[in-house]
């Protein structure tokens, strides 16, 4: 039988090569390398599905403008509570008494103040109307009306203000008039506040205020008209 380099002739057709041979090498390494590539081309896939199904792959979380922004939308934060400014007003009363020219009267003190607040401060009219009696069995009533500032420290509430007003003396036997003059002075005023209510903006509190006026009229010397009141009051 006749042979060729390489292999020998089996019916008619040349003997495939050895193992050994270097063509028989370069394609078993190059289907091993496809091999490789394809599994792992597939595993590749497979993982990012399953990422996707596990929701490991997720899109980013958008971020907040800024740490201000957080704080000052949220429902409890300073700015979401703060309160706007708003009208004023309180009523108060309690014991008075007064002393002109050594005289002493003592009696009932009613005070309204109606103005506005401006957060810690507040602009407001005062209007005060003492009724009282000297110890001659005169009576005795001052009307006065007055511009007023406060200052608000918590629950404290310090003020004062300017005020024009007059003063009537009358006899108590037929009520004829005996002295009618006009005054006018500045006063002293401090509250402190019992009890809250309504978000701490209305309040039942407890004051003392002290004035000094002048009284006379152009025609007759002045006098010094001092005055005091202790009471209570609701402020809204």
């Amino acid at each position: 039988m006749p042979r060729f380099a390489g292999g020998t002739l089996v019916a008619g057709l040349p003997r495939m090569p050895t193992v050994g041979h270097p063509c028989a090498r370069l394609a078993r390494m190059a289907v091993s390398c496809a091999a490789l590539a394809a599994i792992g081309a597939t595993t590749r896939t497979a993982r990012a599905a399953n990422d996707l199904r596990e929701g490991e792959i997720r899109p980013p979380a958008p971020v907040a403008d800024g740490p201000s922004d957080v704080v000052g939308n949220a429902p409890g934060s300073a700015r979401a509570t703060a309160s706007p400014n708003r009208c004023a007003m309180s009523l108060g009363a309690g014991y008075a008494a007064q002393t002109l020219y050594g005289v002493s009267m003592d009696g009932a003190g009613f005070e309204a103040v109606l103005g506005w607040n401006l957060g810690k401060v507040t602009l407001a009219g005062d209007i005060e109307v003492i009724h009282g009696s000297t110890k001659y069995g005169l009576t005795t009533n001052t009307f006065s009306v007055g511009v007023h500032l406060e200052r608000d420290i918590d629950r404290f509430h310090i003020g004062g203000g300017i005020r024009l007003g007059a003063l009537e003396v009358d006899r108590v036997t037929n009520g004829e008039s005996l002295v009618g003059t006009i005054l006018g002075g500045i006063y002293l005023r401090a509250s402190v506040d019992l009890f809250r209510f309504h978000g701490d903006r209305d309040a039942v509190y407890l004051a003392a205020k002290g004035s000094l006026d002048t009284v006379g009229v152009s025609s007759s010397p002045g006098g010094a008209l001092y005055g005091a009141v202790i009471g209570a009051g609701v402020r809204f």
